[in-house]
């Protein structure tokens, strides 16, 4: 990782609480709704932009701030997802959408790093993958 503004020390022990409360905090990760999710999606990406802005190490910690912009990353695509799939479906379950909606009965592709994206697999993407 390269700073992408002005290097300087990064508390990487204040990273990982925003990490875990986003994907594994009872409340928030387990009974999701909308405003829930957004709150993640905000907190993590400003834990995102103060990795990518100032973050750098040497030797081991630059190991270290890889591993937490690597958990960082993931835990945004997962709550991009979230945010995305409106609706309940299997342990995904949405506070503020109980049902499940046949029209989202497809597979919901994510990724990015400096801007997340989301979208919905098309026919001709499962063709291909079969």
């Amino acid at each position: 990782m390269r700073p992408a503004a002005s290097p300087r020390p990064v508390d990487l022990k204040a990273v990982l609480p925003v990490v875990q409360h986003a994907t594994i905090g009872y409340d928030d990760a387990l009974w999701r709704s909308a405003p829930k999710l957004a709150r993640a999606r905000d907190a993590l990406d400003g834990a995102w932009r103060l990795l990518a802005d100032h973050g750098q190490g040497v030797g081991l910690d630059r190991v270290g701030l890889r591993e937490h912009a690597a958990m960082i990353a993931a835990a945004r695509w997962v709550t991009a997802a979230a945010h995305r799939r409106d609706e309940s479906r299997g342990m995904h379950m949405r506070a503020d959408r109980p049902a499940t909606d046949a029209a989202l009965a497809s597979r919901l592709l994510t990724g990015g790093t400096d801007k997340v994206w989301t979208r919905f697999e098309t026919p001709a993407l499962q063709e291909a993958a079969a």
